[in-house]
């Protein structure tokens, strides 16, 4: 079978991470029996090319350009598509089109199939017509009747199924797994390079990006009532340096920032603050729930399907929009010792049930070898 694997499109995140997990495991010589091709940007290229032969993939990055007919990327995978039996984007949209039967797309945008979540009335008016446009094209570049879809929950592909109308045999489940980092970890090991033991309070962690959607805006209230209950309390957060800056006093009060972080330094963090405190409003996978239960730490998050699906007893959950509601919730973890025994110990189960990367690429070959396309 000869395979063209579609990462041209990922640039930052977990998505480059997923595709570098893939591009590892298909090098393997398990899959040698594969004819193998990859098409990979810029970002990629930087954290796989080891896994990468010189004769086995070429560097080509689309975005919303490469839509144009005319482009040189664009024009260049729709002649590799032509020369193989399967086509596998890691995640769509595609930005140069789709191979109907013979092409898998990962799928990983709640955005698309979750236009009535409580996430969009956290943007202005302009920025929620603007995403509401930048949603409609790519819903319009991503689906296709003819082709095969994979995405990493269920209550995500329920809510694909009914946006588009898809039949219940095009979209399958492979969830997501732990980054290659959070293997073999030995706790005592592990260094407090952010110096979070100086601290001498209670260290609620959340790490990401400052995406409208993630919720930290919230952090300023939910601190005022935490204070309230006579919690001490700091947010350790990971944002934008500029982004950070324009926050307010209270909100610096609250926090301590510590800068945009690479994968390798999260066991660290998670390590030595006490809690995952996740306000996100919509998601489609979040890694941090895994890692959080990896690293034994009890989770508070929001109250919404795609938590749920994910953590089960695993957490306790609070209204994301309720600072008041927040703070209690994150008071009874800190207060509940046999609370958050009982969280960790569900972690410890619902961990197991999570695939590997072995497990993940296998669950991907499958799905393209049950895929009713005609051999070229």
């Amino acid at each position: 079978m000869r395979i063209l694997i579609d990462a041209s499109n990922l640039k930052v995140g977990g998505a480059i991470q997923v595709s570098l997990s893939v591009i590892k495991q298909l090098s393997s010589d398990k899959y040698q029996d594969l004819d193998i091709y990859y098409v990979v940007s810029e970002n990629v290229y930087k954290h796989a090319k080891q896994f990468l032969k010189k004769d086995n993939f070429e560097i080509i990055t689309t975005d919303i350009k490469t839509i144009i007919p005319w482009n040189k990327g664009r024009k260049r995978i729709k002649e590799l598509s032509e020369s193989y039996d399967v086509i596998f984007t890691i995640f769509g949209p595609t930005y140069w089109g789709t191979c109907g039967a013979r092409h898998l797309i990962g799928f990983a945008n709640p955005w698309i199939v979750s236009q009535h979540s409580i996430a969009y009335k956290k943007l202005n008016v302009i920025r929620r017509t603007l995403t509401k446009i930048k949603v409609g094209i790519q819903s319009y570049l991503l689906w296709d009747p003819f082709s095969y879809y994979v995405t990493e929950t269920e209550a995500i592909r329920k809510l694909f199924i009914k946006k588009f109308n898809c039949g219940n045999d095009k979209i399958k489940v492979v969830p997501n797994c732990l980054n290659y980092v959070f293997n073999d970890l030995h706790a005592e090991e592990i260094n407090d390079k952010f110096n979070l033991r100086s601290l001498k309070c209670i260290k609620f962690v959340t790490i990401t990006h400052n995406y409208p959607h993630k919720n930290l805006s919230v952090i300023p209230e939910v601190y005022t009532e935490l204070q309230k209950l006579g919690v001490n309390c700091k947010f350790i957060i990971t944002i934008n340096e500029n982004d950070y800056e324009k926050q307010s006093d209270i909100f610096k009060s609250a926090t301590l920032n510590l800068g945009p972080v690479s994968i390798n330094d999260c066991p660290a963090i998670y390590k030595y603050c006490d809690i995952l405190f996740l306000p996100t409003l919509l998601e489609c996978f979040t890694a941090s729930y895994l890692e959080s239960m990896k690293m034994q730490l009890p989770i508070c998050t929001s109250d919404l399907d795609f938590a749920r699906t994910l953590c089960g007893n695993a957490a306790v959950y609070f209204n994301p929009l309720d600072a008041k509601d927040i703070a209690h919730k994150l008071n009874k973890v800190i207060n509940d010792d046999y609370l958050k025994d009982k969280l960790l110990r569900a972690g410890d189960e619902i961990i197991k049930q999570f695939p590997d990367h072995i497990s993940r690429v296998e669950s991907y070959i499958s799905i393209i070898n049950g895929m009713n396309y005609v051999q070229k």
